[in-house]
C-alpha cells in the first residue's frame, strides 16, 4: 500500500499521493459540493472537478440525465458524463461507469431519487459572505477618504474668512496654509485651533458584524470560533470546543472512511488480479481485514494527567489500548512490537528499562 500511495503510482499526473489527493477530494466536495474519483486499470487515481461532470452530447433515447449523471427511476447513478477544458470552453471527453469511480461529495440532505449531486455547506454562508465582501470594499473606502482630512483648524471668530479683518498673505491667501511634506510649526493666533480629524474607521459595530459573519460561515462547517482566533477562547474553553469539533466531524470522517474502504477494497481485487497478492485456499476479497486509522484525531493537552485518564479507564474496563491508541493515531499492535524490538535490543547491550526489567 505504502509504494502505491506514492504520486507516481496514485496520479495519472504523477503530481499528488494518497494521502493529499484525498485531502484535495476533502476540500474540493467543501467548495463544490463534490468531486469524482476515477478508478484507472493501471491502478492509479484521477481527480476529475465538478464543474467537468456535465451531461454528454451524444445522450442515447431513454437515458435519463441529470447534472452529468445518468440514473435510474431510483436515482442510482449509472454512469457520468466528463468533459475537459478546451481552448474555447468544455468539450465532451468520456462516459465513466459508476462501478469504475469513487463519486465523493455531500449527499445528506436529501435522498438519492431528489439528490444527484452534493451540495456544499457552504452554501448556507454565501450571502452573508456577499454581504461582508461589499461591507469590507465600503469600509475600505470610507478609511481612505478618512484619511484626506488629515488636519482641521478653527477659531473662535465670528467673522467669515472673507472678511475684511482676515489675515492674508501678499498672493491673497490667508495664512493658515500647512504643507505637511516638511516639519511644520503653527504659530496660531489666540482662539485658534490645530487638531487631527480621526473618523474611527471601521467602527466597532461594524468589527462586531465582520466576527459574526465569520463565525457564520465557520459554523456552515462546524468549526469553532476559537480555532479562528485563539483569543477568543480560554483554554478550557478552547479543549472543549475541540471535542465539539471532533464530535461533529464524525459524519465527515465516515465518509472519508468509505471512500478510502472504497479503494481499498480495488486495490485488493488489483493485486490479486497482477499476482502481488496471493489469498488462502478458499478466502475472497471480504475475508480480507482493514482499518483505516487517522494520523492524528486528538492532540495532547495535558499528557501526564491525559495518560493517567486512559489508563485508570483502560484498568476500569471503560477503554481498551487499542482505543485509545487509534484516538491518537497510533496503532496498538505497531507499538507493541516497537517495544519488544527496543527491549530485546536494550537486552543485548546489558541496558535496563524501567519498564521492562531484565530477567
Amino acid at each position: 500500500m505504502i509504494e502505491d500511495s506514492r504520486p507516481s503510482r496514485f496520479d495519472v499526473a504523477g503530481k499528488f499521493g494518497r494521502e493529499k489527493m484525498f485531502r484535495i477530494a476533502e476540500a474540493r466536495r467543501v467548495v463544490d459540493g463534490d468531486t469524482l474519483l476515477p478508478m484507472m486499470n493501471d491502478g492509479r487515481l484521477q481527480g476529475i472537478q465538478a464543474d467537468l461532470i456535465q451531461d454528454p452530447d451524444d445522450k442515447k433515447d431513454g437515458e435519463e440525465w441529470i447534472n452529468g449523471c445518468r440514473i435510474t427511476g431510483t436515482g442510482r447513478v449509472l454512469e457520468f458524463g466528463i468533459k475537459r477544458e478546451g481552448y474555447i470552453g468544455t468539450v465532451p471527453h468520456r462516459r465513466i461507469q459508476a462501478a469504475n469511480a469513487i463519486h465523493y461529495g455531500f449527499f445528506g440532505d436529501r435522498y438519492a431519487a431528489d439528490q444527484v449531486r452534493g451540495i456544499s455547506p457552504l452554501t448556507a454562508a454565501l450571502d452573508p459572505l456577499r454581504d461582508l465582501k461589499d461591507a469590507v470594499t465600503l469600509a475600505q473606502a470610507r478609511a481612505k477618504v478618512a484619511q484626506i482630512f488629515a488636519l482641521a483648524l478653527t477659531r473662535d471668530a465670528v467673522d467669515p474668512l472673507d472678511g475684511d479683518d482676515d489675515d492674508e498673505t501678499e498672493d491673497g491667501q490667508h495664512g493658515l496654509n500647512v504643507n505637511f511634506t516638511d516639519p511644520q510649526i503653527l504659530d496660531l493666533d489666540p482662539g485658534q485651533k490645530a487638531e487631527f480629524l480621526e473618523s474611527r474607521t471601521p467602527s466597532t459595530e461594524f468589527q462586531a458584524f465582520t466576527v459574526l459573519v465569520i463565525q457564520l460561515a465557520l459554523k456552515a462547517l462546524d468549526i469553532p470560533y476559537s480555532l479562528f482566533d485563539g483569543s477568543a477562547s480560554t483554554f478550557y474553553g478552547g479543549r472543549a470546543e475541540w471535542l465539539h469539533y471532533v464530535a461533529a466531524c464524525k459524519d465527515k470522517r465516515n465518509d472519508q472512511l468509505e471512500m478510502r474502504r472504497q479503494f481499498t477494497v480495488w486495490k485488493l481485487r488489483q493485486w490479486i488480479r497482477d499476482g502481488r497478492l496471493v489469498l488462502p485456499r478458499g478466502w475472497m476479497v471480504g475475508d480480507i481485514e482493514f482499518d483505516w486509522i487517522p494520523t492524528s484525531t486528538n492532540a495532547w493537552w495535558d499528557k501526564s494527567k491525559e495518560t493517567k485518564g486512559h489508563t485508570a479507564a483502560i484498568a476500569a474496563g471503560l477503554d481498551t489500548p487499542q482505543r485509545v491508541c487509534a484516538e491518537l493515531g497510533l496503532v496498538f499492535n505497531d507499538n507493541i512490537d516497537a517495544i519488544a524490538e527496543a527491549v530485546e535490543y536494550a537486552k543485548s547491550k546489558g541496558v535496563q528499562l524501567p519498564y521492562a526489567p531484565i530477567t
